[in-house]
């Protein structure tokens, strides 16, 4: 029994980041529709969804350029590194723009 509470003691600060932004966001939903209305959650909803391109461009890249980056930049390969960044940016953006326009929601 002590050790479970030790293990939720110690999991529960990253466990509880997640209920906390689903109150966070439907209490800011709550504020946002008694204040503002639909349009003002609809401008929310879209200002969120470019977020979400964001971040999905801004991780796709990330990863992709962790593991290989170092290498290209160790033999000092700046032609193959040029070439790598810049297929990564059009893959992922290109990527980002499909899974976007997917969504049942988008039009």
């Amino acid at each position: 029994m002590k050790a479970t509470w030790e293990m939720t003691k110690v999991g529960f600060p990253g466990a509880s980041i997640g209920i906390f932004d689903v109150i966070f966001v439907y209490i800011l939903n709550l504020f946002l529709v008694s204040t503002l209305g639909d349009t003002g959650l609809t401008t929310y909803m879209v200002c969120m969804d470019a977020l979400i391109i964001a971040s999905i461009i801004d991780v796709g890249v990330s990863e992709t350029l962790t593991s290989t980056v170092p290498i290209y930049y160790a033999k000092h390969d700046y032609v193959n590194l040029n070439h790598l960044i810049k297929n990564s940016l059009i893959i992922t953006v290109g990527f980002a723009i499909i899974f976007q326009c997917r969504q049942p929601n988008f039009f």
